[in-house]
C-alpha cells in the first residue's frame, strides 16, 4: 500500500512535467525491486540480531556513533564509540581483539562509551557492521 501512495504522490507532483514522469516511474520500479523506499540508501540489518551482551544504537541519521577526537593540541588522537547499551567490557574486548596489542582501550561507564587511543575509525566501523549494527 505504501508503494501505491508514493507512486500517486510522485505522479501528482510531476503531472505538470510529463518529460520527467518517466524518471519518476523508473525510480518507483527500482525501489519496488530493491524493496527500499529510503532516499538515504540505509538498509537495516535483515538477519536476526545476535545476543552479544551489548548493543550500539545508531544516531538519528542512521549512522554508527563512532567518532574521532583530538586533544592536547591535536597531538593525542582518540576514537570514541558512543551510545553503547549493555556490557561495555565485552565491546572493549572485541575492539582489543582486532587492534594492535599495545592499543589502550578504556571503558567509560558514566557516558556509556568506549575510548580507544589512536585513530581506528575504519576498523571499528567494519567491526560493528560485521556484527550487524
Amino acid at each position: 500500500m505504501a508503494h501505491r501512495g508514493l507512486a500517486a504522490r510522485c505522479r501528482l507532483f510531476l503531472g505538470a512535467l510529463p518529460s520527467l514522469r518517466w524518471q519518476c516511474d523508473f525510480l518507483i520500479e527500482r525501489n519496488l525491486a530493491t524493496n527500499s523506499l529510503r532516499s538515504s540508501g540505509f538498509e537495516p540489518c535483515i538477519e536476526e540480531q545476535k545476543d552479544l551482551g551489548f548493543f550500539v544504537h545508531r544516531s538519528k541519521n542512521n549512522n554508527l556513533p563512532v567518532y574521532t577526537e583530538f586533544r592536547t593540541g591535536r597531538r593525542r588522537k582518540f576514537t570514541i564509540i558512543r551510545k553503547v547499551e549493555g556490557d561495555l567490557h565485552i565491546l572493549a574486548n572485541e575492539v582489543r581483539r582486532i587492534l594492535p596489542d599495545n592499543t589502550v582501550v578504556q571503558v567509560n561507564e558514566t557516558s556509556s562509551s568506549v575510548v580507544i587511543e589512536g585513530l581506528y575509525w575504519k576498523q571499528i566501523m567494519q567491526l560493528l557492521a560485521s556484527q550487524g549494527f
